[in-house]
C-alpha cells in the first residue's frame, strides 16, 4: 500500500519510507494522496465544502485529525462515486483498520525493517539521491543488466541469516518483476545468468 501509494504521488518508494510509514502510520501519506486527488477530481471549492463536512466518529479509526477524517469521509461519500481511486482505497483501509490489530501484523516487519534501514546498509540499499556529499552511483537492476554488468550479492548469512533472508528475497522479488515486464514487452536481449 505504501509503495502504491509513493508511486502514485511521484515519489520514488524506498526502504526507509515504507518502515516510517508502516511504523509512524499511513495519515500523512493518505493526507497528500487526498489532496492531490481531491485538486484533480472535486469541485474547485473541495476545501470550503470539507469545512462543513461532518464525519461520524468511528471507535475503531486510529486516532488522526478531524480534517484527514473529514477527508476520507468527503472522499467515501462524495468523490468516490465518480472519481475512485484503488490507491486511496487500499490507504483508506489501513487507515481505518484498528490500531490494535494492525500493530500485532506489523510486530513481525519491524525488526527486519529496523536492521535493513538502520547503519551502512541502510545507506546501501537507500541511498539518497538528493545527498551532494554521497558520490556513489546508484544502481538499480535495469541500468545493471542494460549496462551488461555483474552484479556480485554476499550476503554474510552466517552472522546474521534473516537479514541476509530478506536481503535475498527483496532482490529476487525485484528480478521477477523485472523479468516479467521484460517477458511482457518481448524482449529478450541481453541475457541474463544468474547463480546461487
Amino acid at each position: 500500500v505504501v509503495c502504491q501509494a509513493c508511486v502514485a504521488l511521484e515519489d520514488r518508494p524506498n526502504l526507509l519510507k515504507i518502515k516510517r510509514y508502516i511504523e509512524g502510520g499511513i495519515e500523512p501519506l493518505l493526507l497528500v494522496s487526498l489532496q492531490r486527488h481531491f485538486t484533480e477530481h472535486a469541485p474547485p471549492d473541495w476545501r470550503e465544502r470539507l469545512r462543513e463536512f461532518r464525519p461520524p466518529r468511528n471507535r475503531n479509526a486510529p486516532p488522526a485529525s478531524d480534517e484527514l477524517a473529514a477527508m476520507v469521509h468527503y472522499y467515501e461519500t462524495e468523490i468516490a462515486r465518480a472519481a475512485r481511486s484503488l490507491v486511496i482505497d487500499s490507504q483508506v483501509r489501513v487507515f481505518k483498520h484498528p490500531r490494535e490489530h494492525y500493530q500485532r501484523i506489523i510486530a513481525s516487519v519491524i525488526p527486519i525493517l529496523n536492521s535493513l534501514t538502520s547503519g551502512a546498509l541502510g545507506r546501501n540499499l537507500a541511498p539518497d539521491p538528493f545527498d551532494p556529499a554521497d558520490k556513489r552511483p546508484i544502481f538499480n537492476l535495469d541500468r545493471i543488466i542494460r549496462g551488461k554488468h555483474v552484479l556480485y550479492l554476499c550476503l554474510d548469512a552466517l552472522p546474521d541469516a534473516q537479514v541476509a533472508g530478506a536481503i535475498a528475497s527483496l532482490f529476487l522479488s525485484d528480478l521477477a518483476a523485472y523479468l516479467g515486464m521484460r517477458y511482457n514487452l518481448g524482449q529478450s536481449e541481453p541475457r541474463i545468468s544468474l547463480f546461487i
